[in-house]
């Protein structure tokens, strides 16, 4: 689900999925031509759009993660390509959403309920989180013999250093918003909800400020780079 709203010159996207609220190839497929036709529909005016939220329709939940059981049927089938593929679009995204898109805008992550696995770290990837107060954050995939390997370990290394990351991810351990926002992940906290409302403001205070804002996060991506073939 896809809003633009030019008072604010925000496009607003919304997961929703009609089963389970993980990142199956559909929803990356969706992902994907999200960023593509976004960047190509503000191709002739890119200073119209200043902000672009994801959040998620999906009760209690932003997003659970990997797609496990296609994880298991591709290893059941020693279908190491359908894996690979799988892999390869999800870090295409990861790069687009953190350089934003290429695009002169404020990339915002809009958590009403838990991110987990390869949810969180799509979040990771934003210039801002806001989070609501019930919403959980943790990187559970040590837990079965997997890790989280689509940018978590890149992202986290940059915004709290190596050791905190690796602390993270090797526990398993899943986070209260208000533990996310103590260590700077989530920007600001919204009441139970209260999110879009929330960040419906923040983009109003901070509307005036977008060009330094950008310039600031632009600054940050330069100084610690991540590029594809890391990820």
């Amino acid at each position: 689900e896809v809003r633009w709203e030019p008072e604010l010159s925000t496009l607003w996207a919304w997961i929703t999925p009609f089963d389970r609220p993980n990142y199956n190839m559909g929803l990356l497929r969706d992902t994907m031509a999200w960023q593509m036709e976004t960047k190509k529909v503000f191709a002739q005016q890119p200073d119209a759009l200043r902000y672009m939220v994801l959040g998620s329709r999906f009760p209690g939940v932003f997003n659970l993660g990997g797609d496990l059981e296609m994880f298991a049927l591709c290893i059941q089938n020693q279908d190491r390509e359908s894996l690979r593929q799988y892999a390869h679009l999800c870090v295409d995204i990861v790069d687009r959403v953190w350089n934003c898109n290429d695009m002169p805008v404020v990339n915002i992550g809009l958590a009403q309920g838990d991110a987990l696995g390869g949810g969180f770290e799509a979040l990771m990837c934003f210039d801002v989180i806001i989070a609501e107060r019930q919403a959980r954050f943790g990187l559970p995939e040590v837990l079965f013999g997997l890790f989280p390997g689509m940018g978590a370990y890149s992202i986290l290394a940059r915004k709290l250093g190596h050791g905190a990351a690796e602390r993270m991810i090797l526990s398993g351990k899943v986070y209260s918003a208000q533990e996310m926002h103590e260590m700077g992940i989530v920007t600001a906290l919204a009441d139970p909800g209260q999110g879009e409302a929330v960040a419906r403001d923040y983009i109003t205070a901070n509307s005036d400020r977008h060009a330094g804002h950008y310039g600031v996060y632009r600054a940050g991506r330069r100084v610690n780079p991540i590029d594809l073939a890391e990820l």
